[in-house]
């Protein structure tokens, strides 16, 4: 209470939250699958004027939608809820998440939900949405090729249309960054390479030579001259992306 002695009066002051400082160092450049994810919110409204609010999680390296959650309302809670999911059907955590400064991602749940798996949550500066880029371009397809153009008549309602759209987002739709290629392909390619079906060439660095990995080097002329081709198509694969 603050008292004016001139009027005699008390004036009830409001006391504002500290929020405790969070140290920020430079997120990390996704270099696969799976590694880095970016998560934000959307918001638009149904047929009758009300509110919903839909959770994008995008994966950095690969740009696929890892899950669209939709509620009229999204806490904490809800947020560590759709994670869990979304880690389910990928197998996996991501080693980091970047987000905003919103009370859904500064929560306990959601806090407790990252450190129990290992988590690194980077929070962008407040104001600098740009920070969340991946975030902020997904978001932009989202409301330009689905919020925009469709009709909700209810919450159930517009999580069969975003479902869908998020399927054709990650299985049809090219995306320029990809080379033109659909986020779940480029991610299944990526995948592979990585699980070693597709073996990689390499550079013999005594001989000079690129040789392909689990099979023998060959004399021939023929062979060998192909490898660099093959080298430079992967190598310009991933430097693209």
């Amino acid at each position: 209470m603050k008292f004016v002695p001139e009027e005699g009066l008390a004036v009830r002051t409001k006391h504002r939250k500290k929020i405790a400082r969070r140290d920020r160092v430079p997120a990390p450049t996704a270099l696969r699958a799976n590694q880095c994810w970016s998560m934000d919110f959307v918001t638009d409204k149904l047929t009758d004027g009300r509110s919903f609010r839909v959770l994008t999680v995008v994966d950095q390296f690969t740009r696929e939608c890892i899950t669209l959650a939709v509620d009229r309302t999204m806490s904490s809670a809800k947020v560590a809820e759709a994670l869990t999911a979304a880690v389910d059907q990928y197998g996996a955590a991501p080693e980091s998440i970047t987000v905003d400064n919103g009370t859904e991602f500064t929560g306990r749940a959601f806090e407790a939900w990252a450190m129990e798996r290992g988590v690194r949550v980077n929070f962008i500066r407040p104001g600098k949405p740009v920070e969340n880029s991946y975030a902020e371009s997904f978001n932009g397809r989202l409301r330009d090729e689905c919020l925009n153009v469709e009709w909700f008549r209810s919450v159930e309602d517009a999580r069969r249309k975003l479902t869908a759209w998020r399927n054709h987002y990650n299985h049809v739709r090219p995306h320029s960054s990809l080379d033109d290629r659909a986020p779940a392909e480029f991610a299944k390619t990526h995948r592979a390479v990585v699980d070693g079906r597709f073996a990689l060439p390499t550079v013999d660095k005594a001989v000079g030579n690129r040789r392909q990995d689990g099979m023998r080097r060959s004399d021939s002329g023929t062979n060998g001259a192909h490898r660099p081709a093959l080298f430079s198509r992967y190598g310009a694969e991933w430097r693209h992306v």
